[in-house]
């Protein structure tokens, strides 16, 4: 007969459980041994759970043969509020899918070794929540949902729903629940939102949770997709900022929110821009709102064009309005932009805005903006050679070459090719003339000149060799050639990643 605890023992207890249960991974076995857990245990709460990440239902407390009693699955894991049930000291993230120290039941074992059966739904029901909680349980069940008779999927609802919220948190069940959103009927749906009431926010913030709230924001009718909408309206900018409910909002974006959404950005607009998650929202809000919904965010932003282009995400935003924007806007920005290109050709992220307005600038502003950059000065003198050789104005100048006009191209072309021939074999050279050959496809440019420039380059490279190999065959010490001492390769740093995927 065990010792009958009193509520302060027991209290005690769960104490010592739980600071045991900080210092390292220890089965649920040895946790539990020396009391009857499961038959003493009174949970002080009996709603749903969550924390940063649920572990798998196998994983938990079970009854014969791994089954989920699914009305008492909170009772069963003893956890209180806000604990977290993944193996202790290991995040969701990283737990080993095939530790043997799982417990699973006969039958999911079963399925995961016997790969010669062919395995229906039927053949599962009365596990389904364990099955949803397993990685090859959980694909399972995807494919089959998409196949199910309404008998079927009616079932397997039924067995999902008790246990629903704690699945949109778990690392495999959150597919499911998301295929039930997919291919249930509408009332299976509405029963899953309902789930969802007041814990939008939380399952928002959570890595898989986010998944979730993003197709049923899909699938709902726009009743059910209001409730939801309005739930996250006093904490927009809190998920804005979050690496997971960034994509909330975003879906929101898209689907077509309330006015209150984009009002809330206001007074906001430079800080949400220069933020790593803030940026893409801006950027959906730019491009998929109407000119109604966003005209107080856009007359913002243009208050802080400069400070945006330099900025490592502001950048983007920026690059938003000139690709997608209403051309007052995109005149707007490259207005400001005047004046500052060769600074901003120099800079690691403007440089990215400057290739975006010298293709959707108007024809007058291109040719601004081009002369700007070439910076030809009375006396004949200019600046391409030092944009040429710089890490990250080089990519600007070539998208002038292509995006100019023709006359433009030609005063281009005349100043640019004399100077490769020192830069033919490092990377900016090679690109360049890559993209001068596309040039001559695209455009029908006249190759005379290009071909003039760089044969002179192969030949004064070998008559310079033939220079140095007679002389070192005659054995006297080889001076420096005039033609070498004047040619200088400068060392050439690696091109922005981003940038260069498009050459």
């Amino acid at each position: 007969m065990p010792h009958q605890e009193t509520f302060l023992q027991q209290n005690e207890r769960k104490k010592d459980y739980h600071l045991r249960s900080t210092q390292g991974p220890m089965s649920r076995i040895s946790q539990n041994s020396g009391s009857n857990f499961r038959q003493d245990f009174n949970p002080s709460f009996q709603g749903n759970f969550y924390g940063q990440g649920n572990l798998s239902f196998h994983a938990a407390h079970t009854g014969p043969y791994g089954l989920h009693p699914a009305p008492h699955f909170v009772a069963l894991t003893g956890f209180p509020p806000q604990f977290s049930s993944q193996y202790p000291g290991r995040p969701a993230s990283t737990r080993k899918f095939d530790d043997p120290g799982v417990v699973r039941s006969a039958l999911l074992e079963d399925f995961r070794l016997n790969k010669m059966k062919k395995w229906e739904l039927n053949d599962i029901f009365g596990h389904i929540v364990e099955f949803a909680g397993d990685q090859h349980g959980s694909r399972f069940i995807q494919q089959k949902l998409e196949i199910a008779t309404p008998e079927d999927r009616q079932k397997l609802f039924d067995e999902i729903y008790p246990n629903a919220y704690q699945l949109m948190t778990d690392v495999f069940g959150n597919y499911v629940t998301q295929k039930m959103f997919e291919h249930g009927d509408q009332l299976q749906k509405a029963a899953l939102a309902k789930k969802m009431d007041g814990r939008v926010l939380q399952l928002s913030m959570q890595m898989y949770g986010c998944r979730v709230v993003q197709k049923a924001l899909d699938h709902l009718l726009n009743e059910q997709r209001a409730k939801i909408v309005a739930e996250l309206e006093p904490h927009i900018l809190e998920c804005v900022k979050s690496s997971n409910a960034n994509h909330v909002v975003q879906r929101m974006i898209n689907i077509g929110p309330p006015q209150s959404i984009p009002d809330s950005f206001i007074g906001h607009v430079e800080e949400l821009a220069k933020h790593p998650y803030g940026c893409r929202v801006l950027q959906k809000t730019f491009e998929n709102l109407d000119d109604k919904m966003k005209r107080s965010l856009l007359d913002e932003m243009h208050k802080c064009v400069i400070s945006l282009t330099e900025d490592q995400f502001g950048n983007y935003v920026i690059q938003s309005v000139i690709t997608v924007g209403k051309s007052e806007d995109r005149n707007k920005v490259v207005d400001q932009l005047k004046g500052r290109i060769t600074t901003f050709a120099r800079h690691k992220f403007a440089s990215n805005v400057v290739e975006k307005a010298l293709i959707h600038a108007d024809p007058a502003d291109r040719r601004a903006l081009i002369d700007e950059l070439i910076g030809m000065q009375p006396d004949g003198t200019n600046q391409v050679g030092m944009l040429l050789r710089d890490a990250y104005a080089n990519f600007p100048l070539q998208t002038g070459m292509f995006a100019a006009e023709p006359a433009q191209r030609e005063v281009l072309l005349e100043i640019v090719l004399p100077l490769l021939p020192p830069l033919r074999h490092t990377p900016v050279g090679k690109r360049i003339e890559g993209r001068l050959a596309q040039m001559e496809n695209e455009y029908n440019i006249s190759s005379v000149m290009m071909r003039k420039t760089l044969s002179s380059s192969t030949a004064t490279t070998d008559t310079n060799a033939a220079l140095c190999m007679s002389r070192t065959a005659s054995g006297s010490t080889v001076p420096t050639s005039p033609e070498l001492s004047t040619i200088h390769i400068p060392i050439i740093k690696s091109p922005k990643k981003d940038d260069i995927e498009g050459w």
